[in-house]
């Protein structure tokens, strides 16, 4: 792609809230620098880590912010607030993206002249975790859904319909919120984020992921649908 060509795309900013998260998030970083889109940057939102993240962070000169409390919602906030992308991208440090997510998002978004665009991820357990991986239903599937791993939202759209909250759920009652209040959505069934399976997803702890998507299903469950995939 010329660099003529890049100019005239809009500008993404992709936010990676972190916290003790090293190695997942050098790999997340890996898949945002692997993007085939070009108008594209990154910021790390930092959250207080012991395991030499902001070390990381400073000695390789990689965007960063640092968010005033704890919270993932706290983060996003912070890294919506740091960059200057008309496009939202909020990554979760232990995904990755497949290298055409961004470019495949924006076409759709534009296409369709929505607020907010959303495909498919796809479960995959991580190699380090030692865990049996029987219990795990979702593993081999794939969802489209909402998921912010595999969403874009033009920044318009937290000006219309207002910001997220600090907590764990706030990217799903956000967009369902917006939802609510006429938020313009398109869904394209491409595969663009892969989900890591390990010892300390968020979304696991206390039936957190179950919470996530009973939230998600709860006005409109056309949104969680669930297709066997090889994984």
């Amino acid at each position: 792609m010329s660099s003529s060509i890049a100019n005239t795309l809009p500008h993404v900013s992709v936010v990676i809230p972190t916290q003790e998260r090293r190695e997942f998030l050098i790999q997340a970083i890996a898949s945002v620098r692997a993007q085939d889109y070009e108008n594209i940057d990154f910021l790390v939102a930092y959250g207080h880590s012991t395991d030499g993240t902001l070390e990381y962070l400073v000695e390789n000169a990689i965007p960063h912010t640092i968010a005033d409390r704890p919270g993932i919602g706290v983060a996003r906030t912070a890294g919506l607030a740091a960059t200057t992308g008309e496009i939202l991208y909020f990554l979760d440090d232990d995904d990755l993206l497949e290298p055409a997510a961004v470019s495949t998002l924006v076409r759709a978004l534009l296409q369709s002249d929505a607020d907010l665009a959303y495909g498919t991820i796809v479960n995959f357990i991580d190699p380090g975790y030692a865990e049996g991986t029987a219990r795990f239903s979702h593993l081999g599937t794939t969802l489209t859904a909402p998921i912010n791993s595999a969403t874009i939202v033009r920044r318009s759209a937290f000006a219309s319909f207002g910001p997220m909250d600090g907590d764990n759920h706030s990217w799903a009652r956000w967009y369902l919120g917006a939802h609510d209040k006429g938020l313009k959505i398109v869904r394209i069934d491409d595969l663009l984020a892969r989900r890591r399976i390990h010892a300390a997803n968020v979304s696991r702890r206390a039936g957190n992921y179950d919470k996530f998507f009973d939230l998600i299903r709860l006005r409109h469950p056309e949104n969680a649908d669930r297709r066997g995939v090889e994984s």
